[in-house]
């Protein structure tokens, strides 16, 4: 009996939880266009998607075309969010933890290039930042400027100022002025152009295991690390295949050597291999394992680096099959 009355109490709670929170969303989205701001009104189709800790809005408008899709984990917002043009085109991504932003933020224009780009930690900008609009970019200590900040870049006006915990400096600190520019590893020989010697270009290789379709044994691919200067996100890795150097087969991000935001591995063919999201150096969050043709083999959640909750396995087979793991315990 007591059994049942826990059950029944956590079931009512859990109902008045997501019963507030439905009454409690948003009503509109604005969008901001080149040359205007507009307001679009919401609706949501039911609360049926909350049942598995999602909750996606619609435009009222457009009723087949999602405004957003939040996630939420123990009642907090966590994982990805994106929002999106009427038009369907993503309008922003971001990444919450507990409630907070907690890791990659970025916002896109309406012909899907990158306008805004920044990395969060507990709530606050932390990290680099990028405005391509504005065209300024620098550093955010837990919500403050800090470091070298660049204004006008690619103009004649450009102009830099220096800044210590938010506060402006005359000159850059020491740290500053001895600072080595950190490259990926081996140079590779530098290129002559109309008797110029180009800029010499930084690359590592590594080697990347794939399954292959009804096989057991992975195949070694190698790829390289492409040069850092050619990446819109300082703190983004991004490799590809040596033998197909069009094709991503790595992307991740490092914040304070530690991997921090979502990683991805993919096939030569484009289709992704590993989904994943890490919070300085741990797995944290949703994390998903494909086949070579495109399917979902398997997914499940990590917490703190841990696996946590339901885990499907085998998916779209014979023997697919769930587990459930607390803080990386199996379950029974």
């Amino acid at each position: 009996m007591f059994s049942f009355n826990v059950k029944l109490v956590s079931f009512l709670v859990l109902v008045c939880f997501f019963g507030n929170l439905l009454q409690a969303q948003q009503k509109s989205l604005n969008v901001y266009y080149p040359d205007d701001t507009l307001s679009f009104e919401l609706y949501y189709k039911s609360q049926d998607s909350l049942g598995s800790g999602k909750l996606i809005a619609y435009y009222k408008k457009h009723p087949h075309q999602k405004a957003f899709e939040k996630n939420y984990y123990y009642g907090k917002q966590s994982g990805v969010y994106k929002a999106y043009y009427p038009s369907g085109r993503t309008m922003i991504f971001s990444v919450y933890q507990a409630g907070k932003r907690n890791g990659d933020w970025t916002y896109y224009g309406t012909d899907g290039s990158i306008r805004e780009k920044a990395k969060y930690r507990a709530g606050k900008r932390h990290g680099f930042y990028i405005n391509k609009v504005e065209k300024y970019q620098g550093r955010f200590k837990h919500g403050l400027k800090h470091g070298k900040w660049e204004y006008n870049v690619g103009s004649a006006a450009y102009r830099k100022e220096y800044y210590e915990n938010g506060k402006l400096t005359s000159k850059p600190s020491m740290f500053q002025q001895v600072k080595q520019v950190f490259t990926f590893g081996q140079k590779d020989s530098s290129q002559t152009v109309d008797g110029k010697v180009k800029t010499q270009v930084f690359q590592r290789y590594d080697t990347l295991y794939l399954p292959q379709e009804k096989s057991v044994e992975k195949l070694a691919y190698r790829i390289r690390y492409i040069n850092p200067d050619s990446i819109d996100h300082p703190t983004m890795m991004r490799a590809v295949f040596v033998h197909k150097p069009e094709q991503t087969a790595i992307v991740k991000y490092r914040v304070e050597g530690k991997l921090n935001g979502l990683y991805k591995e993919y096939f030569p063919s484009g289709n992704i291999y590993h989904y994943a999201h890490y919070s300085y150096g741990k797995l944290d969050g949703d994390w998903k394992e494909y086949r070579p043709n495109g399917s979902l083999k398997q997914r499940g959640n990590y917490r703190e680096g841990k696996k946590h909750g339901r885990w499907l396995m085998e998916i779209g087979t014979d023997q697919q099959h769930s587990l459930r793991y607390k803080a990386g315990e199996l379950k029974k």
